[in-house]
């Protein structure tokens, strides 16, 4: 008689297990194409925060494992990436999907994607307010 393993299977790593990088590429990328999103994920736009479908995102980047580059080539379409690259990025729009999505996840992987326009550091956990 055989028996199954009593342990569990692990659920699939949220957005705060992805690089910083990543995590900022990909709310970037649901704000600027939230109804193209949501209908991928089969998700109702108007229930669903930025976040969660940015978490939703990442989530599917686990169960299928997947990095930046292959979700991106893999679910999204050419007119989402070359948009993305041209507003968000300022890089060239030309290219096939694949192309496409390796530019933007160059972009992700660069330490100077976390800094903002100012000059600042987008990661909100050193500010000092109370001084």
């Amino acid at each position: 008689m055989s028996r199954r393993s009593s342990r569990g299977r692990k659920a699939p790593p949220g957005i705060e297990a992805l690089p910083q990088g990543v995590q900022k590429g990909l709310r970037l990328l649901v704000i600027s194409n939230k109804e193209t999103i949501a209908t991928m994920l089969d998700k109702d736009t108007e229930a669903e925060s930025d976040e969660a479908l940015a978490m939703a995102c990442a989530e599917v980047m686990g169960q299928q494992q997947l990095n930046a580059e292959s979700f991106l080539a893999r679910f999204m379409c050419k007119a989402v990436l070359a948009s993305y690259c041209r507003e968000h990025l300022g890089k060239s729009d030309n290219g096939n999907e694949a192309t496409l999505a390796a530019r933007i996840a160059r972009v992700w992987s660069t330490p100077s994607f976390l800094i903002d326009d100012d000059g600042n550091d987008d990661d909100d956990d050193d500010d000092d307010d109370d001084e």
